[in-house]
């Protein structure tokens, strides 16, 4: 791709300063480079980029955020290994199995009277019959 390979060599160097500066002195050092001036705003904006990821740099570098971190990956390996083996015990499923519970009211015509659903909704050894 022509696009990409013309501007690869930009992108990188753009990569490459943010790292080693953060985010808000890569743009100040760009802007300040190409001649731009920064209002009042932007320069705050660029400030308070600047502090966000100084402070997210720290705080994911911090011991009890990697302790943390270390717990929570210890407990999805632990749920994976418990989900694998509740998933090799053997089902009581049958293929082709029809299920005993069937309501009253389909083996009811709709036509039929509420006295006659009620004496059908009897239920005798897991089916209903009528009386």
């Amino acid at each position: 791709n022509v696009k990409f390979s013309k501007s690869i060599t930009a992108r990188v160097g753009s990569a490459i300063l943010t790292c080693n500066n953060g985010p808000g002195d890569a743009e100040r050092k760009i802007s300040h480079r190409v001649v731009l001036v920064m209002n009042r705003g932007q320069k705050r904006y660029h400030a308070a980029e600047q502090k966000r990821n100084t402070y997210s740099q720290g705080h994911s570098r911090s011991p009890s955020t990697q302790t943390r971190r270390l717990q929570q990956d210890a407990k999805t390996r632990r749920d994976k290994v418990k989900r694998r083996q509740q998933a090799q015990l053997p089902s009581d499923y049958k293929k082709h199995q029809l299920d005993d519970s069937s309501s009253s009211r389909d083996s009811i015509p709709d036509g039929e009277s509420p006295e006659k659903r009620l004496r059908c909704s009897v239920r005798r050894d897991h089916k209903y019959h009528c009386l």
